[in-house]
């Protein structure tokens, strides 16, 4: 009998089958298909493998490269015969499939704490999709508050730990005075927060340290302290980005995990597997996390602050004895298994699409927009980083948008012809060649049209309004634009020479009045 087959996508950040991941997605992603292929499904994944094609634990790995290229797997698609598509937190997969009468089922699994993190609204996406998967009831309900998105595809399945890898390790052979973080360093997660308590709680508890594994690349600044860092503080040491196995063996034997993030968090894929294994966890209550820590198995700290967190870590090390009741507690989240979560998605594939209601529009020009924007950053990645510039150095979105000005990338027939999308790309590309031509007032005009759908964690259009505004010499508009991006972004890279250019520009305009 012919195996069923699951078409697995992953986002566009780069995937290492065996070995070190930057984020969560992608380690869960990974997970799940294992657990789907341990079903007995054909399980292919497809994503950006750096290192080739493979088979790992039983899943096909399909590489459809840097580019985002889903296209160029299109012929491998149609010789499977009758698929499950399922697509981790972007749509773009299911544009490509298109009405591919094999998709048996198209499932979009959101990992992003975002509301459209594909670039389209949530409620154009429902039209694409049979069933759209959220990881937790907060992330629901940040969907939901967009407004005019159909509830009728939308389902809550919590994320899982592999119990293979996550053994259970109670209290006995602790080091209590061992804290751990697990996760990328970026402002966002709130390292500094928990470095800062380290510090602070050192003086008290001179045993104490801290072990730190992720990805510092996300933070340069911090990335340049990390041997000072070291070197100046016993106890303290950054592992780096490493395998998972190596994350487990840490919490078979790690006093408390801490998960001090300062944003909205999905999930928080540490907090399971730091309780399955038996280690206390101390996590900022953000988000879908208080839906994934069982509070008898840890403690969530409401406000977010070094201060707050350094109480909660000083209570739980003054008590050692609820730290032993904390990691005997994590065993009750042992069911919580990625077989479990692929148990209940293969569910999904024969539970009939929910009709929409019919009072729910498809926004107008919603298809023409996302095929376009498909087809631009398929042409050239400088427009993929553009678009996920969250997830690049600002160096290297500034270095690509010196080539979209340039008129390098795609000509300007293409560029101007593209309809705008949800989140004023489109805009801010036009507004970038624009100003390369010297039309300042027109590239001004495009960067607010940028500005006015900007998600929150894009500094594009901000960053180029402070510029073009001292160019048109609207100084007030330019300081406005320049804090507001400063405020939103403290730790920018180029703070400083943000701040020196607008008082400069200042200083001239008032000499020549």
């Amino acid at each position: 009998m012919e195996k069923p087959k699951v078409l697995i996508f992953f986002n566009d950040w780069p995937v290492y089958p065996s070995g070190a991941n930057c984020g969560g997605g992608e380690t869960a992603t990974i997970s799940l298909a294992e657990a789907f292929a341990q079903r007995g499904f054909e399980t292919i994944a497809c994503g950006d493998l750096p290192n080739g094609e493979t088979v790992v634990r039983g899943v096909q790995y399909w590489d459809f490269g840097q580019d985002y290229g889903v296209h160029r797997l299109r012929n491998r698609i149609q010789e499977l015969g009758s698929y499950y598509a399922i697509a981790a937190t972007l749509v773009h997969p299911f544009l490509v499939l298109g009405d591919d009468p094999q998709c048996l089922k198209k499932i979009l699994i959101n990992h992003s704490p975002g509301v459209n993190p594909s670039g389209l609204e949530s409620s154009t996406v429902m039209h694409m999709v049979d069933h759209f998967v959220c990881v937790s009831e907060a992330q629901k309900e940040i969907v939901l508050a967009r407004g005019d998105v159909p509830e009728e595809r939308i389902h809550v399945i919590q994320n899982g730990f592999d119990p293979e890898r996550f053994v259970y390790a109670g209290p006995e052979n602790r080091d209590w005075n061992q804290l751990m973080y697990a996760g990328r360093l970026e402002y966002s997660k709130g390292i500094h927060l928990l470095l800062n308590a380290f510090l602070n709680l050192k003086q008290k508890f001179p045993r104490l340290s801290l072990d730190v594994y992720g990805d510092a690349s996300f933070w340069p600044q911090l990335q340049e302290q990390i041997e000072d860092l070291q070197s100046s503080h016993p106890g303290l040491v950054f592992h780096g980005k490493v395998p998972q196995q190596e994350i487990a063996t840490q919490l078979q034997r790690a006093g408390c995990l801490v998960f001090p993030s300062l944003s909205f968090e999905s999930a928080g894929l540490s907090v399971l597997d730091a309780q399955a294994s038996g280690c206390p966890v101390i996590a900022s209550d953000v988000g879908g996390v208080r839906e994934y820590l069982n509070p008898s198995a840890g403690v969530l700290v409401p406000d977010i602050s070094h201060e707050s967190l350094q109480s909660a870590l000083e209570r739980v090390l003054s008590n050692t004895d609820s730290l032993s009741e904390m990691s005997r507690k994590g065993a009750l989240v042992r069911e919580q298994t990625w077989d479990a979560v692929a148990r209940s998605i293969a569910q999904l594939f024969s539970t009939p699409t929910a009709r929409l209601s019919t009072d729910v529009p498809v926004a107008e020009d919603s298809s023409s927009s996302a095929d376009h924007i498909i087809e631009v950053t398929q042409q050239s990645p400088v427009f993929m980083r553009s678009w996920r510039s969250n997830q690049f150095s600002v160096e290297q979105v500034l270095a690509d948008h010196e080539v979209i000005s340039a008129g390098s990338a795609i000509s300007d027939t293409q560029l101007f012809e593209l309809t705008p999308d949800t989140h004023g790309l489109v805009h801010l590309w036009k507004g970038l060649r624009l100003d390369a031509q010297d039309r300042k007032q027109e590239a001004y005009e495009e960067m607010k049209r940028a500005y006015s759908r900007r998600t929150k964690d894009d500094w594009q259009s901000l960053f180029y309004l402070t510029l073009i505004s001292v160019d048109l010499e609207e100084i007030p508009e330019a300081k406005s634009y320049a804090q507001q991006l400063l405020n939103e972004f403290p730790d920018f890279p180029l703070k400083g020479d943000l701040e020196r250019f607008v008082d400069k520009a200042s200083l001239c305009l008032e000499a020549r009045s």
